[in-house]
């Protein structure tokens, strides 16, 4: 298991831990959920100090248990970190690129995954200092709610460079059966009623529907085949502007390599899990 390397990470942690709470904020919890041993633990923080900025969101847990710290970046790479100590040991996740909305005062954090660094021998009244070497890191997801005083907002999060050109409206990646394969296309029908749904041409015909269900459905077919993917329990919240930027979404790959007509088979299909992105501009 790999070690936690940046220290400092671990020491806020106890700078919250021995904090006087200086103001109480409205009910909030963020929930980080991560696996030790193949048991899984859920840790839910209930900041009860919240401080919102047009960049940040942040507080601390002094009179709830566990006690601790939570900071969420709400432009940039959008990173959060949660560390709290409590029965459970001590707890730190991190993460970039979460998955925010906002709607009035609350700014809402879609399941997106991380990593927490984990001391399950502290305990309460332990030193929160702790070296680097104490702690062990598992793959996390975080989620939760966080109200704040006024009206915050989410800008729209930008796609990242690529160098791939063709790469710019949605896209879809896997690896599977030796076969690894980028499927894209821009949207150039888009609409957003009672679903997202968007249809394109170019570079390679695609379609992308999106219900209010959370499921989302791609179809790409290019030069090499057709590609199929699903997922479910996306978020069906657009951005401050109206538009949905979908980033590192999980799901199931139907890929048949060769096949760009007729009736396909699923018995002829290499199955994989892929990641999509897509950013899609409502009209």
């Amino acid at each position: 298991m790999r070690r936690l390397r940046a220290s400092a990470l671990l020491v806020t942690v106890g700078l919250a831990l021995g904090l006087t709470a200086c103001s109480t904020g409205p009910s909030n919890s963020v929930q980080v959920t991560y696996e030790i041993d193949g048991a899984e633990r859920t840790l839910t923080f209930s900041p009860d100090q919240i401080t919102c900025t047009d960049d940040r969101v942040h507080g601390l847990a002094i009179s709830n248990d566990p006690q601790g710290r939570f900071s969420i970046d709400i432009g940039g790479q959008r990173r959060g970190s949660v560390g709290a100590g409590g029965d459970d040991g001590l707890v730190l996740f991190e993460g970039t690129d979460l998955q925010l909305s906002a709607s009035g005062n609350v700014l809402t954090v879609g399941e997106s995954e991380g990593e927490v660094a984990v001391v399950a021998d502290w305990k309460p009244g332990d030193d929160a200092n702790v070296e680097p070497e104490d702690a062990d890191r598992y793959p996390a997801t975080i989620s939760g709610s966080i109200e704040c005083d006024a009206p915050v907002a989410v800008p729209t999060a930008q796609p990242e460079a690529t160098s791939d050109p063709t790469v710019t409206g949605v896209s879809v990646r896997f690896t599977g059966d030796g076969i690894s394969h980028t499927a894209t296309f821009e949207p150039s029908d888009v609409s957003c009623d009672s679903r997202v749904t968007a249809t394109g041409v170019q570079p390679h015909p695609g379609t992308l529907a999106l219900d209010s269900s959370g499921r989302l459905q791609v179809s790409v077919v290019d030069d090499t085949g057709t590609t199929q993917f699903v997922a479910t329990g996306v978020s069906a919240t657009p951005e401050s502007d109206g538009s949905y930027w979908l980033q590192n979404i999980t799901g199931d790959v139907s890929y048949w390599e060769g096949e760009t007509s007729g009736t396909l088979s699923p018995e002829d299909a290499v199955e994989a899990s892929g990641t999509l992105s897509a950013l899609i501009i409502c009209p």
